[in-house]
C-alpha cells in the first residue's frame, strides 16, 4: 500500500520481495509517538508505525479476516482515533508486524536524524537518505505547496511532476502558496523551479499594484488593492 504523497526513487521490487517472517504486514516505525500508544492503550514497547507505506501478505490478511476484525475494532476505539487508518492499524497489529528499513518510508522527521535517535538508527537514517527507495512527504510539508528547496526529494518531485498531465495545476497552486508574502516596492521575489530557472516572479510596482510574471518576462496576473 502506498499513499499518494510519495515519490519512488529506486526499484520498488526490493520492498515487494521483503521477507515478512510470517507477519501479515511490514511497516516503518515513526521516531516517537508515545502519546498515540498511550491514547490507544497500546503496549509501550510497541513501535508506532507510519501507515503511508506498508507491505501486506494478502493471503494471510484474508485468512485472518483482518478487515472484518478492524471494523469491529474501529467501533470500539473510534473516539480515540486521531489518525483513523494509522491508529487503527497500529492498534490491530500491536507488537505484531515486521519492522522495515527507513529507506522504504523516508518521512520528514528522519531528515533531522539527530532527533531522538540511537546511534544505530542514525546510521539507518543516513542510509535511508542516501539510498532512498520511497520518499514520503507526510504532514503539511508538501513540495507542491511550499518552497522547501532544502527538503530532500523536492527537486525530484518536480522532475516527475513535469511528466504528468497535472503539472500546470500543481505549478499554479505552488505559485499561489508562495506569493503570500508580497515584496516591498520594486523588489522582485523569484520562485524558481528545481532551484535553477525562474518559474514566476512577483514585483510590487507601487503600493496598490503587484504584477506576477511567468519566467520573469510575461505578465500573467495583476493584483490591485
Amino acid at each position: 500500500y502506498l499513499d499518494c504523497d510519495i515519490i519512488v526513487q529506486n526499484d520498488i521490487l526490493e520492498l515487494y520481495e521483503k521477507d515478512l517472517e510470517n507477519k501479515i504486514i511490514g511497516a516503518v516505525p515513526q521516531i516517537s509517538d508515545d502519546k498515540r500508544n498511550q491514547a490507544l492503550n497500546i503496549n509501550k514497547n510497541h513501535k508506532y508505525f507510519n501507515s503511508g507505506i506498508f507491505l501486506i501478505d494478502c493471503e494471510k490478511w484474508k485468512e485472518e479476516k483482518c478487515l472484518e476484525k478492524m471494523q469491529n475494532l474501529f467501533i470500539e476505539n473510534q473516539n480515540n482515533l486521531k489518525y483513523p487508518d494509522q491508529d487503527l492499524l497500529n492498534k490491530y497489529f500491536e507488537l505484531n508486524y515486521k519492522e522495515l528499513e527507513i529507506k522504504f518510508n523516508l518521512t520528514n522527521e528522519y531528515l533531522d536524524y539527530d532527533y531522538k535517535l540511537t546511534k544505530e538508527k542514525k546510521e539507518e537514517a543516513i542510509e535511508g537518505i542516501k539510498n532512498n527507495v520511497i520518499r514520503h512527504f507526510e504532514g503539511d510539508s508538501k513540495p507542491w505547496l511550499f518552497n522547501f528547496f532544502k527538503q530532500n526529494g523536492f527537486n525530484k518531485f518536480w522532475f516527475y511532476a513535469k511528466m504528468t498531465d497535472f503539472y500546470d495545476i500543481l505549478a499554479t497552486e505552488f505559485m499561489i502558496n508562495n506569493i503570500r508574502e508580497i515584496p516591498s516596492k520594486n523588489e522582485i521575489k523569484k520562485i524558481k523551479l528545481l532551484n535553477i530557472f525562474v518559474l514566476f516572479s512577483v514585483c510590487k510596482i507601487n503600493p496598490k499594484k503587484t504584477v506576477i510574471k511567468l519566467f520573469n518576462i510575461i505578465p500573467i496576473i495583476t493584483i490591485k488593492k
